[in-house]
């Protein structure tokens, strides 16, 4: 899936997909430099697809875009960004908070 695909499923579903290990603590993955990324994705099933191997047990979480955009600025204060699924198995594009932010503004 292509990114503007991505950001428009978003946008019409207003809702993301994250995967939860408890309450405010979220599945992280990275890079081969050691930059942590939270990964999303537009849609449940594909949460639920990835909630297993170092995920297993972890819950599908929806998040509104707005609570997601208010939660960027932490995230760029903490230096983790988030990591989009391609589609592809294994496959992740990192973004930075600050810029996932500006594509969802209004």
């Amino acid at each position: 899936m292509e990114l503007n695909d991505f950001i428009t499923e978003i946008k019409e579903n207003k809702i993301l997909w994250l995967l939860e290990a408890r309450p405010g603590f979220f599945a992280m993955v990275e890079d081969n430099s050691e930059n942590s990324y939270i990964p999303i994705w537009s849609k449940k099933q594909d949460a639920i697809d990835n909630a297993n191997d170092d995920w297993d047990g972890y819950d599908v979480t929806g998040m509104t875009i707005d609570e997601f955009v208010g939660w960027m600025n932490e995230l760029h204060e903490d230096n983790i960004g988030i990591a989009i699924s391609t589609g592809q198995p294994g496959q992740m594009l990192p973004i930075a908070a600050k810029d996932m932010k500006k594509f969802f503004a209004n």
